[in-house]
């Protein structure tokens, strides 16, 4: 019987060519009255995906997504204090791979393998981002356009919660100022708005005028 030929595998353990990381696009931004918030919380994602062994796993870039990217990293200093305005602009000027983009050009220019939204309030939130997204085919973090149109508005998500048969507290729509609260104690929040931005707790009638300029401004 002739010998079985003998076969030599080598495996190399120190590849050259390691796994290519994966691309992301981190948008933050906006337009809404939530965007300092985006600002903050995009600012502390880009770190945390450039630390240590995550850092070696991902290739972020970041976009600034708004209708004014010609002004750069804008924001309402009057939301934020001295330092937090000062380290925003600096991280956002000293960081090459920071760049603003027109809503209208995400779904042309954005290439990556997934894009991590941060972006909250108006169009970053209620399914108009998403949407775009989907139409230039990239993955997205978040929920589908259809489920965050009706989270956004807080009515219509009441309307679908209701017909779950869920209990819901008592509430009202108001579009414009009415002189005196429909019930107290109430609180008054912006139907299509997001984190605490123009919410406000009524417990006396004094207290509601001011609550409502709030919410519906």
């Amino acid at each position: 019987m002739r010998p079985a030929l003998e076969r030599t595998i080598e495996i190399d353990m120190n590849p050259q060519d390691p796994k290519p990381k994966t691309q992301v696009a981190l948008l933050l931004g906006g337009d809404s009255t939530e965007r300092e918030i985006s600002l903050k919380s995009g600012r502390a994602m880009a770190d945390a995906l450039s630390q240590g062994a995550t850092g070696e796993k991902y290739d972020v870039q970041i976009f600034d997504v708004s209708s004014q990217p010609e002004r750069g990293l804008w924001m309402d200093e009057s939301k934020l204090s001295a330092d937090e305005v000062s380290s925003l602009q600096s991280w956002w000027n000293g960081d090459a791979r920071c760049r603003s983009l027109h809503w209208r050009d995400v779904s042309t220019l954005l290439r990556c393998d997934v894009a991590l939204l941060t972006t909250h309030g108006g169009w970053g939130e209620d399914g108009t981002l998403q949407s775009l997204l989907e139409v230039a085919g990239v993955a997205y973090s978040g929920s589908p356009p259809k489920a965050c149109a009706v989270a956004m508005d807080k009515n219509l998500c009441k309307a679908v919660a209701r017909d779950c048969d869920l209990t819901l507290a008592r509430g009202e729509v108001v579009t414009e100022f009415v002189a005196a609260p429909p019930f107290l104690p109430c609180i008054v929040k912006p139907n299509d708005g997001g984190s605490s931005v123009g919410v406000s707790r009524v417990l006396e009638e004094k207290d509601w005028a001011q609550a409502l300029h709030s919410g519906l401004n």
